[in-house]
């Protein structure tokens, strides 16, 4: 397979939450060549200031798994911020499962880069067009209940291990796509015409 179905980015962020205020905890991003990964980039940041004893918070560590004491160990993503943007530029597509969360969650890490430094990143910032896996499944496996990764991943025959994990899940994401591709277009504009977030992040 050529073009967009022979090369993407794979990517799972992890949060403290789901409100805007929400910080990123962790990120994986892995590059995928002719539907096998071949890297895996893997952070995890600590989240600066938070509440940890707040509802939100408490629910989305469970989830995750990661403790606050290894957190705390981490390095701030101010520090890691460039290096995520290498990875990202890597690849001008990129895919993840409900996309639109973590783009949200990505802008809204920019934004705060962006005031630290009393500056606009948005230059810099690598340019992409975005799948979302739970959108592609709705188009091509309609009826379906769940959308959720475990779900999806489920019905297209590709393991989740590690569920919740950044690594883990950019992994059966980028399989998923793998698995799907043959039922696309090759045309990656018929692609993002089924409705894919926006294209930058």
């Amino acid at each position: 397979m050529t073009g967009w179905k022979s090369s993407w980015l794979a990517f799972d962020t992890e949060a403290t939450g789901g409100s805007a205020a929400a910080r990123m905890v962790s990120i994986g991003i892995v590059q995928f060549a002719h539907g096998k990964p071949v890297s895996t980039f893997l952070e995890h940041f600590h989240p600066g200031p938070i509440d940890w004893r707040s509802g939100e918070v408490w629910h989305a560590m469970r989830v995750n798994g990661l403790e606050r004491r290894f957190l705390e160990q981490q390095p701030p993503l101010a520090k890691r911020w460039p290096s995520v943007l290498r990875v990202f530029a890597m690849s001008n597509v990129w895919v993840a499962h409900n996309a639109t969360s973590d783009l949200r969650l990505l802008r809204a890490e920019r934004a705060r880069w962006d005031a630290s430094r009393g500056e606009s990143s948005t230059p810099t910032m690598p340019r992409a067009k975005v799948l979302d896996t739970m959108v592609l499944d709705k188009f091509l496996r309609p009826g379906e209940r769940s959308r959720n990764l475990a779900a999806v991943c489920q019905r297209w025959d590709v393991p989740l291990e590690r569920a919740h994990a950044a690594d883990a899940d950019a992994v059966a994401c980028g399989l998923v796509l793998a698995r799907m591709r043959e039922h696309l277009p090759d045309d990656l504009r018929d692609v993002l015409a089924i409705g894919t977030p926006s294209c930058r992040a």
